[in-house]
């Protein structure tokens, strides 16, 4: 009975330290305004958190946009209480090319 209880509670601490351990990277697109003008500036942000290598991001390609400024680099790492979050940003000032 100890042997088999000191197995699953062996199994459970590994699962728990490696699942903390793994994190999770999420991917999101953030985008200024849901609606802009023929001449407005849209900002557009592609973030990735969870990690700070971002060395896969394959630049988007806007045909139908000019681009007027970017990509904009952004990193961050926070550290509260133990706990570490970090994030990069890549932001892109687009205005709509005329039709």
């Amino acid at each position: 009975m100890y042997r088999v209880l000191s197995y699953n509670l062996f199994i459970i601490m590994s699962l728990l330290l490696c699942s903390k351990s793994i994190g999770q990277t999420k991917f999101q697109i953030k985008p200024s305004a849901s609606e802009i003008g023929r001449e407005d500036v849209l900002q557009v942000e592609y973030e990735v958190s969870g990690t700070m290598d971002a060395s896969n991001f394959a630049e988007p390609v806007f045909t139908q946009w000019k681009v007027l400024s970017g990509p904009s680099l952004t990193s961050q790492q926070i550290s509260i209480n133990g706990k570490t979050t970090a994030s990069v940003s890549y932001v892109y000032s687009l205005q709509a090319r005329a039709s």
